[in-house]
């Protein structure tokens, strides 16, 4: 009986249990930004002094991102138990939009964090201190700030791109399973054959074990085959 094989994640978990898990990580994690972010935006309008246009507006994409996020996510969570193939695989869709748009904004982030100039970075560091030794622990702070960054996005850059890889394997699996039981589903709509009526004439003739004459092309015509005569398997009492 043909099946679908269940895809794995890490070694040996199956890749549903990675949606389930990832959908209720994705549901708290992004809850709370979003929460913030909303908050964030709020206090803005309260603030005395005036935020950069691209900064609010990076923070309304980030809010509005993270609520999306929810939203599907509780969606690809319910599909993960009901096993409904439309709501995994939109799941896995704004899984990889939230990937590129963090990619996006990291990298805008790093940009901007690199274009810094060092000496403005360690004044911003130093305050209105003039120790030589704050000095020296500002660079090198602002050095080790750099790598860590980096290495930050990098690493959830990975993450997120093998979640997106889970739940769209998970995506394919359902719809390979989908397939199958509408395949076996038609299978089972055709109706066998129905039997053909073997008759004791099948014996004789073209076929058979007995033969066809070849004139006449009757089977019944051979002497032993006349009314009266004693056929081999045939008992006297038989004989009417």
């Amino acid at each position: 009986m043909p099946y679908v094989r269940t895809r794995t994640f890490c070694c040996c978990l199956p890749v549903r249990f990675g949606v389930f898990l990832l959908s209720i990580l994705a549901i708290i994690g992004g809850g709370f930004i979003s929460v913030i972010s909303w908050v964030a935006i709020s206090k803005i309008k309260n603030l005395d002094y005036s935020v950069a246009t691209s900064d609010l507006v990076a923070l309304w994409i980030h809010s509005i991102i993270y609520t999306i996020l929810v939203i599907v996510s509780i969606f690809g969570l319910i599909g993960a138990i009901i096993k409904n193939r439309n709501m995994v695989s939109n799941f896995a869709t704004v899984l990889g939009i939230h990937l590129f748009v963090s990619v996006v904004s990291g990298i805008y982030s790093m940009v901007a964090l690199f274009r810094l100039k060092p000496q403005d970075a360690v004044n911003q560091c130093m305050g209105d201190a003039n120790d030589t030794s704050i000095s020296e622990l500002c660079k090198n702070g602002a050095a080790i700030m750099k790598g860590i960054t980096v290495t930050i996005y990098v690493l959830t850059w990975l993450v997120q791109l093998y979640a997106y890889f889970i739940v769209d394997w998970y995506a394919e699996q359902l719809e390979e399973e989908m397939s199958l039981k509408q395949t076996e589903a038609v299978i089972n709509t055709i109706s066998p054959p129905a039997p053909v009526a073997v008759t004791t004439y099948n014996s004789y003739g073209v076929g058979g074990t007995q033969p066809r004459n070849a004139t006449t092309g009757y089977t019944f015509t051979e002497p032993q085959q006349s009314y009266g005569v004693l056929r081999r398997n045939d008992q006297p009492g038989n004989m009417a």
